[in-house]
């Protein structure tokens, strides 16, 4: 008799770089990468052979493809093309069933946000002006997106040399 459930184990999230895609923010699909765990017991008690492998996405339960890896006789994958919770279920020949939960939280497909400008303090004659500007940048954070660094750059006439500079957070500068 087996009552053994099948075991979801070292799961893995990569996306198309091949690096960890579990805290690094992407635009593109990530694949996530598990083996199953039904190894025969001991004695009279043995595991089954594994009967199904599905993969549903959130709470619409949409079903998502799962492969095996090529090569390999325990590991499959699926390719998550959004943020969700995708639930992997596996059961085996005797019917013994296991759920594990994964969450895909970095994926960010929108363009960021333009960042608002705005330029006070001008004082001017002329082509001449008495003061230095101050140039305010805010940045439009919108929520769940991936963190957003920009690089900023001024051109005082035409063929001057710019000056650029890199900026995370909202800035002022004179």
């Amino acid at each position: 008799v087996d009552s053994t459930k099948p075991q979801i184990v070292d799961i893995s999230i990569k996306n198309e770089d091949e690096k960890d895609g579990s805290s690094v923010w992407t635009n593109k699909p990530q694949t996530v990468i598990f083996d199953i765990d039904n190894v025969p017991g001991t004695g009279a008690s043995k595991n089954s052979d594994i009967k199904s492998v599905t993969v549903v996405k959130g709470e619409d339960k949409e079903t998502v493809e799962v492969t095996r890896v090529e090569g390999e006789t325990a590991k499959y994958s699926f390719t998550a093309s959004e943020n969700d919770v995708y639930t992997v279920e596996v059961t085996d020949e005797a019917e013994n069933v296991n759920t594990k939960n994964v969450t895909i939280d970095h994926i960010d497909m929108d363009e960021p946000a333009v960042p608002v400008v705005d330029v006070t303090g001008i004082t001017q004659t002329g082509d001449w002006t008495s003061t230095a500007p101050t140039v305010k940048i805010t940045k439009v954070v919108e929520e769940g997106a991936a963190p957003v660094t920009t690089w900023y750059s001024f051109k005082l006439e035409e063929g001057d040399e710019q000056v650029g500079f890199v900026s995370t957070s909202d800035s002022s500068y004179s």
